[in-house]
């Protein structure tokens, strides 16, 4: 018997699969979309994170739904419900009962051809084998200004050359409104609450219309704009969201001094706010441990909500998240 064919049966007499909570189910809500079923998305309130699930003790995350399929897929396939409120969920039912079956939908980034996008970007735009003897550091790939002293070989200073994908363009650096998580911010970035420090080279607006010159008509954008799964969600699809790869550029004390930021005290700490800054103290706070960047945290620290989170936004390639607009 093939493996996982009794799942794949059970899937074929189903008409709808409820949900855990991320990522508690894993990838089972896109294997039953991609299948014909209807997700239920359970919210949760208060989010499930470190503070009250054992499951979460060790993770770094704080979760109140699948987010992915909420921001990218959403109704008919997938209906966002309320746990603790019963209305909601009879409701919810009822819309599901009355609504005409829409089918099976798979996004382009979860089919084969957007599987191998990713992988030929990936391959193709990185020099892993010559990275130089701190390739493991923490880097950045900002054009800062160069210091008339030689640089410092350690884990906070590492040159800009080191790092070239993804690339600077791609990102806005962020400092976010008091307590908000990155992904909040960046998601939000339109908003005036909070403070663009970098403007980038490449906006949504022009991703989202390049294809329209006729110049690059013929191009592999315009292609795949044409024969690629359209995104289900259209008002997600050029936001910005928090990037975790470009967390050591938002993580660095010169970076900061070249965005016209200045850090008149500076210190460290692995909580999974930082980077952000302190009102209180007048500080810059880093990131000690890479290993603990988070574009999930927020809320208080302390019992304090003086602080703002230095936050790395980047546009994305539609219907690919993973990568930014100028990663291909």
């Amino acid at each position: 018997m093939q493996y996982g064919q009794p799942y794949l049966e059970l899937m074929s007499k189903a008409q709808i699969l409820i949900g855990l909570g991320f990522p508690y189910e894993g990838p089972a809500p896109l294997e039953a979309i991609a299948n014909g079923l209807i997700f239920l998305n359970p919210h949760f309130d208060p989010p499930h994170g470190r503070s009250n699930q054992a499951f979460f003790s060790d993770k770094p995350t704080s979760r109140v739904q699948h987010p992915y399929i909420e921001n990218h897929i959403s109704e008919p396939y997938s209906y966002l419900i309320d746990m603790g409120n019963e209305t909601q969920i009879r409701q919810t039912a009822k819309r599901i009962l009355t609504t005409i079956k829409s089918g099976s939908y798979r996004p382009h980034e979860f089919t084969p051809w957007g599987f191998l996008e990713r992988l030929n970007a990936y391959l193709t735009r990185q020099n892993i084998c010559a990275a130089p003897f701190y390739k493991n550091l923490i880097q950045s790939p900002l054009p800062i200004a160069k210091a008339d002293t030689p640089p410092k070989f350690n884990y906070l200073d590492v040159p800009s050359t080191t790092v070239s994908w993804p690339p600077a363009s791609s990102l806005k650096i962020v400092l976010g409104s008091r307590g908000k998580s990155c992904a909040d911010v960046c998601m939000n970035l339109g908003t005036s609450e909070h403070t663009l420090l970098l403007p980038s080279n490449i906006s949504a607006y022009f991703i989202r219309n390049k294809t329209q010159h006729p110049q690059i008509q013929n191009g592999y954008l315009y292609y795949r704009s044409i024969h690629a799964t359209p995104p289900q969600n259209l008002s997600y699809l050029y936001t910005f969201r928090c990037s975790p790869e470009h967390f050591p550029s938002v993580n660095h004390r010169l970076n900061l001094q070249h965005l016209g930021v200045s850090c008149p005290n500076i210190t460290y700490t692995t909580s999974p706010m930082a980077p952000y800054w302190d009102d209180a103290t007048s500080s810059c706070v880093f990131q000690a441990n890479h290993e603990w960047f988070d574009c999930t945290a927020s809320g208080t620290l302390n019992g304090s909500d003086v602080f703002s989170r230095f936050c790395p936004c980047r546009d994305a390639l539609p219907n690919q998240i993973s990568l930014c607009s100028n990663c291909l």
